[in-house]
């Protein structure tokens, strides 16, 4: 193997880096990496004379980080930080190349104080507020009676026999499906939380979940359900949610996200289902409202038809039709009227049609010792009409004669006579 190492541009498997050569290299990388302030808590401590090792861990997952420190007032100030504290720390990363081990250098470390905690807090707040996460027209209504009811508690805690014990007071035939979870100064209880939320969320029957822990330190009441994590998974989730974390006076975010923010676990309870008695009782109060309205509705018609019974007209009812029956002997009496008065005009039409009519009959002629003479079935009226021996048929009233001419007379007019007597002259 050559003493020439190659660059990293010639770098390959038959040209390889010594151990030695790389974590140099290494090093000097990771010695340029920019210092950091970085927020966790100190899982365990190991002090020395001239130095202290530590083991970081983040606050809401399973990652940790090394650090480590040799400078004196950082020893001091090692000495007021116990395990399981929440720091902040500034540090530099360094690659130790003979053991072959990453660690953080601390340049700065403190311990988070519950002011500058709730200081985060209150900035997250108005964050997922800008973002509309609290915002009532996301709030979902809670189910009136829901037959399903799912919890998330701590194991064996006083909260769920709280919500437990109420509700079922309350109304007997709730049912639960439970979820214990870690509810106390862990970085755990942010995310068992939220794990618990979406597999309560994923089950169909439950119809509404509570998040319930009793009361307890600043630290342990609101810190952890306060997480960011938390808020949004709870915001996400289909089921109407209920938070009831330790008293009144705690409010972690968790109780701005909620569709309903009970004070208490009890006060929960109360909120989530009826009173099986106060319902009896309403029930009851209801009935009775009902009988009463319908008897009194009942009474006022019983009046109504007494008063309509009562009437003269309703006690005589012939009364009701004597006005139409007057009409109608009214109508009958004109009809009748009317009737007779034109059969007698029809009467009196026919009677002077018909004398008109035997008037000219001329059979009526005849009987008055008039005859109608006729020619071969026309009637004769005028003599000029005939000649000698012509046969004619004379007929009388009560019968016919045949005759011949044999002599015909002409009857002359005044009018014609003088017309000849003054053609004569």
């Amino acid at each position: 193997m050559s003493d020439i190492l190659p660059t990293a541009n010639q770098n390959t498997f038959n040209n390889p880096w010594s151990v030695s050569y790389y974590s140099r290299k290494f090093a000097m990388h990771v010695a340029n990496a920019p210092a950091a302030w970085i927020e966790g808590e100190v899982v365990s401590i190991k002090k020395y004379p001239h130095g202290a090792y530590l083991k970081m861990k983040d606050l809401n997952s399973e990652v940790f980080l090394p650090a480590s420190t040799f400078l004196d007032d950082i020893l001091q100030d090692l000495e007021k930080i116990k395990e399981g504290t929440h720091v902040v720390f500034r540090a530099q990363p360094q690659f130790w190349v003979k053991r072959g081990e990453l660690t953080m250098s601390l340049m700065y470390i403190r311990e988070v104080g519950v002011g500058d905690i709730l200081q985060k807090i209150e900035e997250l707040k108005e964050k997922l507020q800008s973002e509309g996460l609290f915002d009532s027209q996301h709030k979902k209504k809670l189910p009136f009676l829901p037959a399903t009811i799912g919890l998330i508690c701590g194991r064996n805690a006083q909260a769920k026999d709280d919500v437990l014990q109420n509700v079922r007071r309350r109304w007997p035939s709730a049912r639960f499906i439970i979820r214990e979870v870690s509810v106390g100064n862990s970085p755990a209880t942010p995310k068992e939380v939220s794990s618990a939320v979406e597999k309560l969320d994923n089950i169909s029957e439950v119809e509404v979940i509570i998040i319930a822990r009793g009361g307890g330190a600043l630290e342990e009441v609101v810190f952890p359900f306060s997480n960011e994590e938390l808020i949004r998974t709870v915001y996400s989730v289909q089921t109407p949610t209920v938070s009831a974390i330790g008293h009144e006076s705690d409010v972690p975010l968790l109780d701005f996200v909620v569709d309903f923010r009970a004070s208490t676990p009890t006060d929960a309870a109360r909120t989530i289902v009826p009173s099986i008695q106060d319902e009896q009782n309403f029930v009851k109060q209801a009935q009775m409202q009902l009988y009463f309205k319908i008897n009194n509705q009942l009474e006022n018609e019983k009046q109504i038809l007494d008063n309509m019974i009562s009437r003269p007209v309703l006690k005589n009812i012939s009364t009701i039709f004597e006005p139409q029956l007057r009409t109608i002997e009214q109508e009958k009496t004109r009809l009748l009227y009317n009737y007779r008065s034109r059969i007698e005009r029809e009467i009196g039409s026919f009677s002077s049609v018909y004398t008109h009519l035997q008037a000219l009959n001329p059979k009526s002629t005849l009987k008055r010792g008039y005859a109608i003479v006729q020619q071969r079935g026309k009637v004769v009226s005028k003599v000029a009409q005939l000649k000698c021996d012509d046969n004619i048929l004379v007929q009388f009233t009560d019968g016919e004669v045949s005759a011949r001419i044999e002599n015909i007379k002409v009857e002359v007019s005044k009018k014609k006579k003088n017309e000849e007597s003054r053609s004569e002259k």
